[in-house]
């Protein structure tokens, strides 16, 4: 039996460590369909590693070099897309996910993405808030803004468990 691919384009929303990536990777291949990582099309338009881009052209070119990699999807459907972690938070890049598809949040606990994301410089904007009460305040500010994603899903668990429960919250069938 074939799986039921979604129409339309699945886009995971949430954190740094939320597990975006892995989980998308998985809900696409159960659903045979396309993978996409916004900030794997970064680095492969820019040549460079995301905490360069940070250290040598800031945040802001970074965000729009990432909503320019977003938009370059637009023409595609039944894609599963693993965003970065701060591109849900625009109004014009909410507006434009939802026109091209459904967003999921995954939702992790704080500690638990601290402890995914370890001290590593792959996600410079996190790690350059040094303080801990400070890293908080990002991941809860961020929090208010994917609630508005248009399904939530626990994001605790085996990937492949974390997967089938988003699968099962949008109510796709897969064997």
């Amino acid at each position: 039996m074939t799986p039921t691919v979604p129409r339309s384009s699945i886009f995971l929303v949430g954190f740094m460590g939320a597990g975006k990536t892995s989980v998308g990777r998985r809900v696409a291949a159960r659903l045979g369909a396309a993978f996409a990582d916004t900030d794997e099309l970064v680095v492969e338009r820019e040549g460079r590693p995301i905490e360069r881009i940070f250290e040598e052209s800031g945040e802001g070119y970074f965000r729009r070099v990432e909503w320019e990699a977003l938009e370059a999807l637009g023409g595609r459907s039944e894609l599963v897309v693993a965003t970065g972690g701060g591109l849900f938070l625009g109004l014009v890049a909410r507006r434009w996910l939802r026109e091209h598809g459904v967003t999921a949040w995954l939702d992790v606990p704080f500690a638990e993405c601290l402890r995914r994301l370890g001290s590593g410089p792959a996600r410079p904007l996190f790690h350059r808030v040094r303080e801990p009460a400070e890293q908080r305040a990002l991941y809860e500010r961020r929090r208010a803004t994917y609630a508005l994603a248009d399904v939530r899903v626990p994001g605790l668990g085996p990937e492949d468990e974390v997967a089938a429960r988003l699968l099962g919250r949008l109510g796709l069938e897969v064997p």
